[in-house]
């Protein structure tokens, strides 16, 4: 471990990160070196750089933890180590991307470190447009309020200052992605922007339809549907976002059963009429029903009732026959779904919890 400095650590780390190197043995080995690494020794950049590179090769370690409990262990205390630093030398030196990099790696991995988080917000919010505050592009702030939304820590004056910092970038600076993460943090946060959200539809209506892959796609209308903020305007430059691609075979296995789902149930509760579109879920969910989790199949039945109370189109999609035959394991996951929320909620009352996502 000696033989490292925080600069090569960085680099090697980053290095292997990137080329999707999953080499537990090597991972394990630069986990005990970042736990040996003196705390002021790491700068905010070496700090920044082997989270991410840590989280991006130890995202499928918690999938493991009980078959490799040593290489678990060893990833947390490494991240123990990292938090430490910061927090031992009240390092603030951060970069805008720096910060995101961070609260996007403990977010990632479900490092539940409030302390860092609250840190890491007092930083963020020196973010901005003028000469004194920290350099941003729309990427970083929707990648800091994501972060903050999983971990589920409602700083309200942050999520405040970057939206304010939001409205003030330039159309050109958002893309598709970009767009569907800061549309997205807020829905996870539970926080109706009105200002923001009329910014962002505006943005993304004037951006071409090749913007948006599947994940902006459905992100966006689940955005929507979970604020409850419907966008008639945007819903239908998004259908058409789609419908475009829709012959694609590579669009149809960008969509995977997680995203199929969350825009079933969009689609259901903001009550899109798009025959075309509707047509093209069911047909694109069959073959996927068999890998949903119980947690999308209570989407799917949502969307399937939608179609038998409402009836929205006449004469029925035939696709939705097709779809009804399966209508025992949408129901059971529903159920399943259910069952585990009532679970969660007395296990809450037991600890005299409530809602976790409470503001600092």
């Amino acid at each position: 471990p000696h033989a490292f400095t925080p600069q090569s650590l960085a680099v090697l780390s980053n290095a292997f990160a990137k080329a999707d190197a999953r080499h537990h043995g090597l991972f394990r080995h630069l986990c005990s070196v970042v736990v040996s690494m003196p705390g002021d020794e790491l700068s905010e950049q070496h700090i920044a750089v082997i989270a991410n590179a840590l989280a991006r090769n130890g995202l499928k370690w918690p999938r493991h933890k009980l078959a490799a409990p040593g290489a678990y262990q060893q990833l947390h205390a490494a991240f123990r180590h990292l938090s430490t630093a910061v927090l031992e030398h009240r390092k603030r030196d951060f970069s805008a991307q720096g910060v995101a990099l961070v609260v996007n790696a403990y977010a990632k991995l479900d490092i539940q470190d409030r302390p860092l988080f609250i840190h890491m917000a007092k930083v963020a919010v020196t973010v901005g447009p003028r000469n004194f505050e920290l350099k941003c592009n729309a990427l970083h702030l929707a990648t800091i309020l994501n972060a903050f939304a999983r971990a589920q820590i409602v700083d309200l004056k942050l999520f405040a200052h970057l939206s304010y910092v939001t409205l003030r970038l330039s159309h050109e600076e958002f893309e598709g992605q970009s767009v569907a993460l800061l549309l997205n943090a807020f829905a996870n946060a539970r926080i109706r922007d009105h200002n923001l959200v009329a910014r962002l539809c505006g943005v993304a209506m004037g951006l071409p339809h090749a913007s948006f892959d599947s994940f902006a796609i459905a992100s966006l209308f689940h955005s929507l549907a979970v604020l409850a903020l419907p966008s008639s305007s945007l819903t239908d430059h998004l259908s058409a976002s789609l419908l475009k691609a829709r012959q694609s075979s590579f669009l149809a296995r960008d969509f995977n059963a997680h995203a199929l789902a969350n825009l079933a149930w969009s689609l259901a509760v903001l009550q899109v009429e798009d025959r075309v579109v509707h047509r093209w879920v069911c047909e694109a969910a069959l073959p996927l029903l068999s890998t949903m989790s119980p947690a999308c199949l209570a989407q799917m039945h949502q969307f399937v009732l939608f179609h038998v109370i409402e009836r929205p189109f006449t004469p029925p999609l035939p696709e939705l026959g097709r779809l009804k035959r399966h209508a025992s394991a949408i129901r059971k996951g529903f159920e399943a779904e259910e069952e585990r929320r009532r679970e969660e909620d007395r296990w809450r009352r037991r600890i005299g919890g409530g809602d976790a996502s409470t503001g600092m």
